[in-house]
């Protein structure tokens, strides 16, 4: 992830956090928990302050770049395990995690960087494990994102068939129905593939 971005959270990010506090998304992350199942091992990926958190289920991990963003998520949904890593380069041993939610957060990584980053993740989910991914709708990529409240994070935008693509080719099978463009976001889920 982009340091300058992860900067910005640590200095400003609670001020966007509270303004941001409503799980918008919280039936998606109930049934999300469910496909996981009960006892097993999830993460929700850039978990940010905790918006969505208490409603993934347990076990959880919540992974953040941010030290201030993990810790705020710690203090929402104190049964979870939190770790301070980057999604760029996971910190979990192979097929060790159930499932992956990630809200509003692979959207920070570079567009050339993408696949790489959903292959790790790819690496550390079990097979058929669920992945939910929600990021930018558009074109966009860079630093001066119209109307970004805190100014100066880095965001990349996709289109509905070059995530899918990524997702594809980083070994995920994509639920094609599950497919959504909502105002400026794009949402799918999918499942991580044997190879």
């Amino acid at each position: 992830m982009q340091p300058d971005t992860v900067a910005i959270y640590d200095d400003r990010g609670l001020r966007w956090a509270e303004t941001h506090a409503r799980a918008g998304r919280r039936a998606d992350a109930q049934r999300f928990a469910v496909q996981v199942g009960d006892g097993v091992l999830r993460m929700d990926i850039g978990c940010g302050a905790g918006r969505y958190a208490p409603y993934l289920g347990q076990p959880l991990i919540g992974l953040d770049a941010s030290l201030v963003m993990l810790e705020e998520c710690r203090l929402r949904a104190p049964g979870g395990a939190y770790v301070l890593g980057d999604v760029e380069a996971l910190p979990f041993a192979t097929r060790s995690i159930g499932g992956g939610w990630s809200c509003m957060t692979h959207l920070h990584v570079p567009r050339l960087r993408l696949p790489v980053a959903l292959w790790d993740l790819q690496r550390v989910l079990t097979v058929d494990a669920p992945f939910d991914i929600q990021v930018l709708a558009g074109d966009y990529e860079g630093n001066d994102l119209p109307d970004d409240t805190l100014g100066g994070r880095f965001f990349a935008g996709w289109q509905p068939e070059s995530l899918t693509d990524v997702l594809t080719g980083a070994g995920f099978e994509v639920d094609p129905a599950s497919v959504t463009i909502s105002g400026d976001e794009v949402r799918l889920r999918a499942r991580r593939s044997r190879t």
